[in-house]
């Protein structure tokens, strides 16, 4: 047998399937049924976020991509609120001033309409009644930008909220 490389995926069960890849020189065949895999694929969980910053967005994007998710961005509560993702989002990275609906408004339209997704608000503009006002509504964390949106903290809220994940939804 030729000598050649292939990547094997590992699927590990925590609050969800974490996705690892490994190069072998004359690699076993592949294990794995495509049916299977493509079911596995498919639960990876999808976190949405909603921030009116075009920049913001796609850099919390790429860094959870990183992180391993499936990610769908929205620049207004609006359009998140009348996309397919809504029913599909296991947490929610939300900022909190946006204009016409603002990320607090959302959360509450959220909980009027029976969904529970985890909430991770970021904001620039750090107000302590309205801290105080998104947990108090359920929020996992209240983060500032920049700071403790791309560090540890963050990485660490992500986990929380998926495992805090109530998937309810009318």
């Amino acid at each position: 047998m030729g000598r050649r490389t292939t990547t094997l995926v590992v699927f590990l069960e925590l609050p969800f399937p974490v996705i690892m890849t490994r190069r072998f020189i004359e690699a076993p065949e592949p294990l794995v049924c495509a049916s299977w895999l493509e079911r596995m694929i498919s639960e990876i969980p999808l976190i949405s976020i909603v921030d009116d910053d075009d920049m913001v967005r796609a850099a919390t994007e790429t860094f959870v991509r990183s992180l391993g998710f499936d990610s769908r961005t929205f620049a207004s509560a609006e359009s998140f609120l009348r996309s397919s993702a809504l029913l599909k989002t296991r947490c929610l990275i939300l900022d909190v001033q946006m204009p016409n609906m603002s990320g607090l408004e959302l959360q509450e339209r959220l909980s009027n309409l029976g969904f529970e997704i985890p909430i991770i608000f970021v904001t620039a503009y750090p107000d302590e009644t309205v801290r105080h006002r998104a947990l108090q509504a359920g929020a996992v964390a209240f983060l500032l930008k920049p700071f403790e949106a791309y560090g540890q903290r963050f990485v660490d809220c992500v986990f929380k909220a998926l495992k805090e994940d109530r998937r309810s939804a009318p």
